[in-house]
């Protein structure tokens, strides 16, 4: 006698063998339609020539038989560079940019994949590229996908050495793999209004000199090449690490930078070990932001820093260990959003066999933390004479010993501050978007507080201070945007 469960089994097998062929072994019907999640793919701006990153959307059949598709092809072939995946199946060059049928089940999707392979375009500006992914059903039914990109022309430069005397002076982007290399006793001068994008194994080694001749309206630029974004509102120029950063050699000195902006890179500029009687780098109106490592790291060596933003970075956003520093009516701030371990704004290392001389006036020392500055001595004795703050807001906890410190005129924004944790001096501090903007509030207490005398004729937009004694790199004015 056979078992009656042997009967179920067999009945609900053949119940779906016959649901099935219901709704998938018929053509489509004249109803039958595909929907995109979205009716246009848009790809980020890409240089010229470099791949951009793959985005996908899907494909839906939200009817109740399944739909063949008889052809799928890229509407302008091979003349826009639009490389498409669709459920597995390439559709390029070598199927003449078309393939044929596919089925798409009733209630089932397929998903769709695209790149841009960096065609070459013969204009300096971004430009617009634009194609269609086509597929035609079998009851006559198309089904259109609008697919949109930028593409920029760009100079590819590979390891640049620099054995001689160099200028770069271009409105044109230059991508720099592999990095630049300025040989000792060269001199690598960049322009006005010149950006270089640096992919990720690059970055400026200083062994020469770097004279960098941006100005208030024209900076020169130097950050990651990446043009595309992590997520919807976060581009990867926003995030930290995106390139090696600078790195400036015992054998350097004379290194100038005027309106220079060095972002998201591993280290921001990191210099080393050098006589101390010969200047080794002169900021002026630069800013370094948001670095995964350290935003300036000195040590001992001769630096002067003045109407600067130094801001955002994992490890400290200044670190100083020996040397003689001297900082004029600066911003240094330390909201780094990516790891709450974060460092200090300001570190100071003080060793007595090479004691630190450090001068800081009219400037904003702040953060997320109670406490973002900190001195750290090799001798608990020792006498920190070398060290002069003056007309500055800083976020520390009141310093009763000063241990032969020079401080005047000391506005400290402790914890019993009514502006808590430093971020309402400035006009956006946005974690969401990774956007920063350190200009000044209208209410800020870093606003009417400078000495005068000891301030810098501009700040770091070259915006004038008469009438505006402000502490930090920017003076109080509604006016244009600024940041990233």
């Amino acid at each position: 006698m056979r078992n009656p469960f042997q009967y179920l089994v067999l009945i609900f097998m053949l119940l779906g063998v016959i649901a099935c062929s219901d709704s998938d072994s018929f053509p489509s019907s004249p109803n039958s339609r595909l929907v995109f999640s979205s009716d246009t793919l848009r790809l980020d701006t890409v240089f010229s020539t470099i791949q951009s990153s793959t985005k996908t959307l899907w494909v839906y059949n939200r009817g109740n038989s399944k739909v063949v598709v008889e052809t799928r092809r890229v509407e302008n072939g091979n003349q826009t560079g639009f490389q498409v995946n669709v459920d597995g199946i390439s559709i390029g060059k070598n199927v003449g940019y078309q393939t044929s049928e596919i089925d798409v089940r009733a209630k089932d999707s397929i998903r769709i994949f695209v790149k841009f392979l960096g065609e070459k375009v013969s204009v300096d500006s971004p430009m617009q590229v634009k194609d269609n992914l086509v597929f035609v059903l079998d009851n006559g039914r198309e089904e259109r996908l609008q697919l949109e990109t930028y593409v920029w022309n760009a100079n590819i430069i590979r390891h640049l050495s620099v054995k001689n005397d160099t200028t770069i002076s271009t409105t044109k982007p230059i991508v720099i793999y592999g990095g630049i290399d300025i040989a000792e006793g060269s001199t690598l001068t960049i322009a006005a209004g010149t950006t270089l994008y640096f992919h990720g194994d690059a970055g400026i080694n200083v062994n020469g000199r770097l004279i960098c001749n941006g100005t208030a309206d024209k900076n020169v630029v130097l950050r990651g090449d990446r043009l595309d974004k992590l997520f919807e509102n976060l581009p990867y120029d926003r995030v930290s690490g995106q390139w090696k950063g600078i790195k400036i050699n015992s054998s350097s000195y004379g290194n100038v930078m005027n309106y220079t902006d060095v972002h998201s890179a591993f280290d921001g500029i990191k210099i080393d070990s050098s006589n101390v009687a010969t200047e080794k780098l002169f900021l002026n109106s630069c800013r370094i932001h948001n670095s995964l490592g350290y935003g300036l790291y000195v040590n001992h060596s001769k630096v002067r820093i003045q109407n600067t933003e130094i801001t955002n970075s994992e490890a400290d956003c200044l670190y100083l260990k020996d040397g003689d520093i001297d900082i004029l009516a600066s911003t240094i701030a330390q909201f780094y959003p990516f790891n709450a371990r974060r460092g200090y704004a300001v570190n100071l290392l003080y060793r007595k066999a090479n004691p630190l001389t450090f001068k800081c006036d009219n400037c904003i020392i702040t953060g997320f933390s109670d406490d973002v500055f900190n001195i750290s001595a090799d001798d608990k004795d020792s006498n920190l004479n070398n060290i002069t703050i003056s007309n500055t807001l800083l976020r520390t906890p009141t310093i009763d010993k000063p241990r032969g410190m020079v401080l005047n005129n000391i506005m400290y924004e402790d914890v019993k501050d009514t502006i808590s944790y430093g971020e309402k001096n400035f006009k956006t501090i946005d974690l969401k978007t990774m956007f920063f903007d350190f200009r000044l509030k209208e209410k800020a207490k870093a606003r009417n507080n400078a000495f005068v005398t000891t301030l810098p004729s501009n700040d770091r937009r070259g915006e004038s201070r008469v009438g505006h004694p402000d502490l930090g790199a920017f003076i109080y004015k509604e006016d244009l945007y600024y940041g990233i």
